[in-house]
């Protein structure tokens, strides 16, 4: 099982790969480094996505105050406290993993090796309707 997890997240991580260096939406991003970050970024927001979707279900109809004890107070302004606290608890952790798992040692080169059949854009396409469309579906029938 924990197999079966762990390639599928290399296959996707070998499609967000593909996508991000063959983008043509972002100028230059192809150039040095860049692709890096935007690789880790748009993944790590979408695995967020998961994750946020999981804390608003359980909050929302299991434990009410869920979300009180881990809100950190940074400034006067609320909706960056929110902006913040997604940062810290959705997003950099993930930035972090992703790091330690496609980038450290440049591990993204024999991912892409290994993984050649899928360096193409249908599992990113296919991770992203289930991480955004699903969710947007239920928000509109629940809410």
């Amino acid at each position: 099982m924990l197999s079966v997890i762990k390639d599928t997240y290399y296959k996707l991580a070998v499609s967000n790969i593909y996508t991000i260096r063959n983008s043509h939406a972002v100028k230059g991003i192809n150039e040095g480094s860049r692709w890096k970050f935007s690789a880790i970024f748009f993944l790590s927001v979408l695995m967020g996505t998961n994750i946020g979707v999981i804390w608003f279900i359980l909050e929302r109809y299991f434990y009410p105050d869920f979300t009180d004890i881990l809100a950190i107070q940074f400034v006067w302004m609320p909706a960056l406290n929110g902006m913040f606290n997604v940062l810290i608890w959705f997003v950099l952790p993930f930035m972090f993993l992703n790091y330690m798992l496609l980038l450290y040692h440049d591990r993204y080169e024999l991912l892409i090796e290994k993984y050649e059949s899928n360096y193409n854009r249908k599992w990113l396409l296919i991770y992203l309707f289930v991480s955004w469309g699903i969710p947007l579906v239920a928000i509109f029938i629940f809410l």
